[in-house]
This record gives C-alpha cells, structure tokens and sequence, in this order.
C-alpha cells in the first residue's frame, strides 16, 4: 500500500495523467550536493515549500505507512509549469503545427493545480524493477 498525494484542477472535471514519483526517491535527491545535483540546497528547500512536503509525514502516519510510502503525480507540477511559463514567452512562440497551435493556446490561461489542497489516497501501485 503506498499514499497517493495528486494535485486536482481547480477546474470542473479537469484531470490529467497520474504517473507518480517516490517522494523518498525525490527529497533523496534534492538532498544530494549540488555537484551531484546541480541544485543550491535553496532550490531545494523552496520546492520542497512549494510542494508542502512537511506534510508527507502526516499523510503516512494517517495511513500507519512510512514516509517511504509516498508518491507524488508529478504530472500536474509540470502543467503548473507549462502554465506559468506559455502566457510569459506566448508572443515569442513560432508555431509550425496544430498541435503547438492547442497547447499554446490551453496553457496562455489555464488555472494551476492546488498544490495546497491536494487529494491523499491510500491504494496499492505497481512498481517496475
């Protein structure tokens, strides 16, 4: 069993993917030393804020899990992106096709994932060796 922490749209039925990512596996990582990472433990510590990981351990012990336990959709971080960066750099795009077209268009205005209210599940996943 592992805990799920997804971020939803703040969008009426708006979704996306849900590939999840070891918490454990990431703050690992933001953890290593920057000639390791190529991130100042500052970069760290400010995703970690943006994401409220001081709150992974409550979600756990609610679950009577480790933190160990918990994986993060990495997917709706990505579109928070993607939608903070496409209206900043929108009138320098060239656009060669439909598709660049769609999502130019999609990310220009759309609404960012509620990383301060997040959904916690508990279920079992299927992880690959």
């Amino acid at each position: 069993m592992y805990v799920l922490v997804n971020f939803p749209s703040p969008e009426e039925g708006a979704s996306t993917f849900e590939v999840y990512l070891s918490w454990s596996d990431f703050d690992e990582f933001l953890s290593l030393p920057k000639s390791e990472s190529r991130l100042d433990q500052s970069t760290g510590n400010l995703i970690r804020s943006y994401l409220k990981t001081d709150r992974f351990r409550e979600y756990a012990r609610d679950y009577d899990l480790s933190e160990k336990r918990v994986f993060f959709n990495v997917v709706p971080l990505i579109v928070n992106a993607a939608a903070t960066i496409t209206p900043k750099i929108k009138d320098s795009l060239k656009i060669f096709s439909l598709e660049g077209e769609t999502y130019a268009a999609l990310f220009a205005d759309m609404e960012h994932a509620l990383i301060d209210r997040p959904d916690v599940n508990c279920g079992p996943i299927a992880l690959l060796n």
